[in-house]
């Protein structure tokens, strides 16, 4: 009997003594409140973490968090998750206490979990306001026990710091950007995201998977996407959306690579305003209909010193734009479909080398003003499709005969016979030539023969360059010898004497005088000095119409305005 007393007696004593252990380890508290990330700008999102306890007396009794925040800074959001013990808190915005100058929100589970006395932990999604002043925010949190008001039992603070916009963002598919900003403030894994961050401009570090939806700048602060470390935006396997598009007005795109080797029926950049594209490689959109770049909507866009190669349009316009504007600013479109894709707009197009695409170099619309100083060559079976319109002059397409069937332009006479070495867009001179009557676009050839024909008999002892004029000119060329220019019609191999005329020989009936000048002498030991004037009825394209030229040699009027010269071999 006594054994059993004494059994008894301890197995009391256990009972209680274990029910006290767990009210002392297990009280119903709060005891640490934390952010992660710690920092964000306004709008940014971070995950408050609350750790707590709940005594074993308290199961079944109504477990609550009261979240303060000061009401000058907004109304901040709160989504609450399921605890690391499985209790399914909700969010409520009203019910907890008021407190004056304080905004408050209600946190709450009906009947905590059973084994929460050994410490649980929630995790609530908070999304700062829009307009919110930077600096550290601090976060009052209260938990009370059974419904509201309750019973208060602790109270503890937390922080998060509100940063201001970055000026500069990085994104890349490195989590820290290549050292670069700070992950979550300043450095992305999503270029959509990158443009959503920051304050003035983008850059992509190294490579980068674009968004599956693409990603747009269409507002906000950023005016500048720029690239660093052998930069690369790639499209991803069933992209839906061109990886870029732009159609914010006064945004700069430079120094990256767009890659549509996984996706390429999209647009590798997609512009709808005046956006400036320069230094950019794009390329493998080769799918139907796939485009380098689309310009459309908007008027005032440029690409310049890029290159587009393999896509099924270069560069696709439905828009007035600028796609290269000089010698020093033009841009490379190879070995696609069709180089340049014009189809309405103001086109101005110049200093351009399209060559190796297997349906056209380019196709223009309207008979473009500017559309000249272009190198178009080896492209399928038709360098320039006018659709019945001018385009071809004052352009190289290979040095074939200008009579041969390289383009469908009305212009076809006045391509430019020869590959140019330099030329100068709106000036009076270049090297040996200058003009009275310009500004012109000039060109010089060096020792490149137009049409091959270079070397005919009508051209011995050649004192200079040859060169090309546009516009109503008066050229005068600053070596010895005669002015010879050619005859396009005769132009057709390289033993046709005929397709160099000089200014004492008059020009068969129905032809007229080409693009091309070149200076030489009929002695080694001649000098002299011609100045040859021009005016054109033979009109090209736009702006560059030249009005009649008068020969005032042996009374024979000729038609044209460009003049080719070659440097003298003595």
């Amino acid at each position: 009997m006594k054994h059993l007393r004494l059994v008894l007696f301890l197995v009391l004593f256990l009972t209680f003594a274990l029910i006290g252990t767990a009210d002392a380890q297990g009280p119903r508290t709060v005891t640490g409140v934390s952010f992660n990330p710690t920092s964000g700008k306004a709008g940014s999102t971070t995950t408050m973490t609350i750790q707590f306890n709940v005594a074993v007396g308290d199961l079944g009794v109504r477990n609550s968090f009261c979240i303060y925040t000061s009401e000058a800074d907004g109304t901040w959001t709160y989504t609450p998750s399921v605890s690391n013990l499985g209790d399914t808190y909700t969010q409520t915005v009203e019910g907890c206490a008021d407190v004056t100058n304080y905004d408050d929100t209600l946190i709450s589970v009906a009947d905590p979990n059973d084994f929460a006395d050994g410490g649980d932990t929630l995790n609530i999604t908070v999304v700062a306001p829009g307009g919110i002043s930077t600096g550290a925010k601090t976060f009052v949190v209260r938990q009370y026990k059974d419904a509201l008001p309750g019973t208060l039992i602790n109270t503890l603070n937390g922080t998060y710091t509100i940063l201001a916009t970055p000026t500069t963002v990085y994104a890349s598919d490195q989590s820290n950007c290549g050292g670069y900003g700070s992950a979550g403030y300043s450095c992305f894994q999503s270029l959509a995201t990158a443009i959503a961050n920051s304050n003035s401009e983008v850059v992509i570090v190294g490579n980068l998977t674009s968004d599956s939806g693409g990603a747009t700048l269409s507002s906000g602060n950023v005016t500048l996407i720029r690239g660093i470390s052998t930069p690369v935006l790639a499209a991803p396997s069933g992209c839906s959306a061109s990886p870029l598009t732009v159609s914010k007005s006064g945004v700069t795109v430079r120094d990256f690579t767009i890659n549509g080797a996984s996706c390429n029926t999209q647009t590798g950049l997609a512009i709808a305003n005046n956006t400036a594209v320069t230094n950019m490689t794009i390329q493998n959109f080769s799918g139907t209909n796939g485009k380098g770049i689309s310009i459309a909507t908007v008027t005032g866009a440029s690409v310049t010193n890029s290159t587009l190669t393999n896509n099924y349009y270069g560069i696709n316009v439905a828009v007035d734009v600028t796609i290269g504007s000089g010698p020093s600013t033009g841009n490379t479109i190879q070995n696609g479909g069709t180089g340049i894709n014009h189809t309405a707009g103001t086109l101005t197009a110049k200093g351009n080398t399209i060559t190796g695409n297997s349906t056209a170099g380019a196709s223009v619309t309207g008979s473009p003003s500017a559309f000249y100083g272009n190198r178009i060559y080896n492209n399928g079976t038709t360098q320039i499709n006018c659709n019945t319109g001018t385009g071809a002059a004052f352009n190289y397409l290979g040095g074939s005969s200008p009579n041969s069937g390289t383009t469908n332009c009305t212009d076809v006479k006045h391509q430019l016979g020869a590959n140019w070495v330099t030329w100068a867009d709106s000036t009076n001179s270049l090297n040996e030539l200058t003009v009275t009557g310009g500004p012109v676009a000039i060109f010089d050839l060096g020792d490149n023969k137009p049409f091959n024909v270079g070397t005919d008999q009508g051209l011995p002892n050649l004192t200079s360059n040859f060169y090309a004029v546009t516009g109503a000119i008066t050229p005068t060329i600053s070596t010895s010898g005669k002015l010879y220019f050619t005859v396009p019609e005769y132009c057709t191999s390289s033993g046709n004497t005929q397709c160099w005329y000089n200014t004492q020989t008059a020009i068969p009936a129905g032809t007229t005088v080409g693009r091309h000048f070149v200076k030489g002498t009929t002695s080694p030991t001649a000098v002299t000095l011609s100045s040859f004037t021009a005016s054109a009825q033979d009109t090209p394209q736009g702006n560059l119409a030249l009005p009649a030229l008068g020969l005032a040699v042996a009374g024979v009027a000729v038609l044209g305005g460009v003049w080719f010269v070659r440097r003298a071999r003595r």
